[in-house]
């Protein structure tokens, strides 16, 4: 997956699953994503780290990964260094989406569930520095589910686990 025609190939297929790529046209896709990669996965291989910097999005196209939070502001030294799961991602499912609004350290890691997990990273232009009124409407839109989605997660999480494990990463 060389050309940029493959990329918008494979892009076309899967955004009618991806909340913040529904809305966005071809030509828009061909703005806004400024590099993509198509990576395989092994068996709890790493795709994230906790606490790592980063500013692409991923999506699930293949497979299902574990996502675990290390809890750092524990005073337990155990606490500190034990994962707990907060969910299991399945093709179609994103993450990694506050790193590419503001380039935030990641709050959980991200680990391939099989041998056959493909994962695309999407590097997104979410910088409109020339004040393109056009650029700016898709970003808008970008934003927004952008926003939505993480919103959704970190509602879903803090009810799940009854406890404030992603809020103190976003202060």
């Amino acid at each position: 997956m060389e050309t940029l025609e493959d990329k918008l190939i494979i892009l076309t297929e899967i955004k009618s699953k991806i909340h913040f790529l529904k809305e966005l046209s071809s030509q828009d896709l061909e703005v806004v994503v400024e590099d993509m990669t198509f990576k395989k996965y092994k068996e709890n291989e790493v795709i994230i780290e906790q606490d790592s910097q980063g500013s692409v999005i991923f999506i699930v196209y293949n497979g299902k990964c574990r996502v675990s939070y290390r809890q750092t502001d524990s005073q337990d030294p155990i606490k500190q260094k034990k994962f707990v799961e907060v969910g299991v991602l399945k093709k179609g499912d994103c993450f990694g989406e506050l790193g590419a609004i503001g380039n935030h350290k990641r709050n959980a890691r991200v680990k391939a569930l099989g041998d056959d997990t493909w994962i695309i990273g999407l590097k997104l232009n979410l910088n409109n520095s020339q004040g393109d009124a056009k650029l700016d409407a898709i970003l808008a839109k970008v934003y927004k589910s952008l926003l939505v989605d993480v919103s959704k997660k970190i509602s879903y999480i803090n009810k799940k686990h009854h406890e404030n494990l992603i809020l103190p990463y976003l202060q």
